[in-house]
């Protein structure tokens, strides 16, 4: 999936719960023919079997749904929403990496191709990445959790404070992606969900908590709108950093070593200390020249021993292979 088409699916996400079938309206849908026509396309004899049957039989009663109640004008958002719900559904059955459009072609040759309308979502069935589709999967239950929170929805022992604090627990964990280098599109979605929910969850709303408002990390350098840049700009605020502060610790000893010899070189040439460190430094010249004399006469004689030994060796040497 191209960065267009991301794009495309991230924007519509938020209009996902708009395009679920109505559960009563799919339980009128008779399932025997359904059953029938997906028995004899799914040939898999995996352990999920029934699951990959299951999904298909959802697959083709949604198209029944969306050819006696949707205009083809407004089938895009519906047909994008039914290749999400595809991908989710086979994401653990089928392993092969193009296994959404894989099914799609399996379906599409067999007899109920035109009696199920298969053709009509043909444009938008394609194989969702793994990534891309926990980020699509991640904004839907935001809005979903979000618009429950908005109805004042009530479900078994689910307050509705629940689907807000759902909202905030789902948001804190994905954001953090966007502190690293990841998906700028997702993150700018990431971003409308929180000016819509704070906007929402106002203090003076039943659920608000403090904690609950929703923060973003906000950065103020240039963003790469081409590619997903927060990891790139992030690594570079904290390389300056380093860089600044090593810098700083680099120069200390640097300005040190060039201070010291000049301070005393002007103690030597102009002040009273030079006086008094003139003649000890000429003793020990003398001293140090002494001491050369002596090691230049050591070498000289080392030097003769080194030659006798190395000719009592040689002739040692010869009178062996000589008596050989």
């Amino acid at each position: 999936m191209n960065p267009k088409e991301r794009e495309e699916y991230y924007n519509v996400v938020h209009e996902f719960l708009q395009y679920k079938i109505p559960p009563d309206l799919y339980k009128q849908y008779e399932g025997g023919r359904f059953q029938y026509s997906c028995d004899s396309t799914i040939k898999d004899s995996s352990e999920y079997k029934e699951q990959i049957k299951n999904s298909c039989i959802h697959f083709l009663k949604y198209l029944k749904y969306l050819k006696e109640n949707i205009s083809l004008r407004e089938k895009t958002g519906y047909c994008k929403f039914l290749n999400y719900t595809l991908n989710i559904n086979l994401h653990n059955y089928l392993k092969n990496t193009q296994r959404t459009l894989n099914f799609y072609k399996m379906l599409n040759t067999e007899h109920a191709s035109k009696k199920f309308y298969i053709e009509m979502c043909e444009n938008e069935i394609r194989y969702i990445e793994k990534y891309v589709l926990g980020n699509i999967e991640t904004l839907y239950n935001l809005y979903d959790n979000f618009e429950k929170y908005k109805s004042g929805s009530i479900s078994g022992n689910l307050s509705q404070c629940y689907y807000a604090n759902a909202c905030a627990s789902i948001y804190n964990n994905c954001i953090k992606t966007c502190k690293v280098k990841y998906d700028e599109l997702f993150c700018e979605k990431l971003k409308a969900f929180k000016e819509v929910y704070n906007a929402e969850l106002t203090p003076d709303k039943h659920c608000y908590k403090v904690e609950n408002v929703l923060s973003y990390p906000e950065n103020n350098s240039t963003r790469d709108t081409v590619h997903s840049s927060w990891g790139y700009e992030s690594h570079m605020l904290v390389g300056d950093s380093k860089f600044n502060s090593s810098g700083n610790n680099m120069v200390t000893p640097i300005v040190t070593l060039l201070i010291i010899p000049i301070t005393l070189f002007m103690l030597y040439k102009y002040t009273p200390f030079g006086s008094w460190l003139r003649p000890k430094i000429k003793r020990m010249n003398k001293t140090w020249n002494n001491i050369n004399e002596e090691n230049d006469e050591l070498l000289i004689d080392n030097s003769q021993i080194y030659q006798i030994n190395s000719q009592g060796k040689n002739y040692h040497i010869t009178y062996n292979s000589t008596q050989n």
